[in-house]
């Protein structure tokens, strides 16, 4: 009724269409994770733990920032789960998080800043800057630490020449 039939479609009359291109992906190598874990080793205890905690938690670093004690829960126990705020993919008509369970590697690392690993705090961000308690550790300092230490360590690129990022870690844990 409206006559819309007799518009041609673009798409249709194209050439050479676009396709979805190769999604940039490097996760790590058993092996290539243990060589930038040496490098790691001199780095401030809470980067140090953070960069482990994306490895094995497989979050985003913002949200690894963003991780408060407050969303920790089941501490002492095999069910450690963590609740993520404002993450990236939010699913319609619900606020922007989920709750994942920590292996046992990604609760070690947060325990391994801890004074008393049996008693964490109640409050506060689980990796506090290191310089202001009070805020997160910020996510270039993560960033740039991983930087450094993969570039130490060596890792060559894969075949389309991407080099190891910190985002990668969570494609290594997936």
């Amino acid at each position: 009724a409206w006559g819309f039939d007799a518009i041609p479609n673009p798409i249709k009359a194209m050439v050479g269409k676009p396709t979805a291109g190769a999604r940039r992906e490097r996760p790590l190598a058993d092996d290539e994770w243990e060589t930038v874990l040496v490098e790691l080793q001199n780095l401030h205890p809470t980067t140090q733990a953070f960069i482990c905690f994306t490895r094995w938690s497989a979050v985003r670093r913002g949200e690894a920032s963003k991780l408060r004690w407050e969303h920790v829960k089941g501490w002492g126990t095999p069910d450690v789960v963590a609740r993520l705020v404002d993450t990236k993919t939010p699913k319609l008509g619900e606020v922007n998080g989920r709750t994942i369970p920590l292996h046992p590697e990604a609760v070690a690392a947060i325990a391994s800043i801890l004074d008393d690993p049996d008693k964490p705090p109640r409050t506060g961000w689980v990796f506090p800057s290191p310089k202001d308690p009070q805020k997160p550790l910020p996510g270039g300092t993560a960033y740039q630490a991983w930087d450094r230490a993969r570039a130490r360590a060596g890792l060559p690129p894969n075949e389309r020449g991407e080099i190891p990022t910190i985002h990668d870690l969570r494609h290594t844990r997936l």
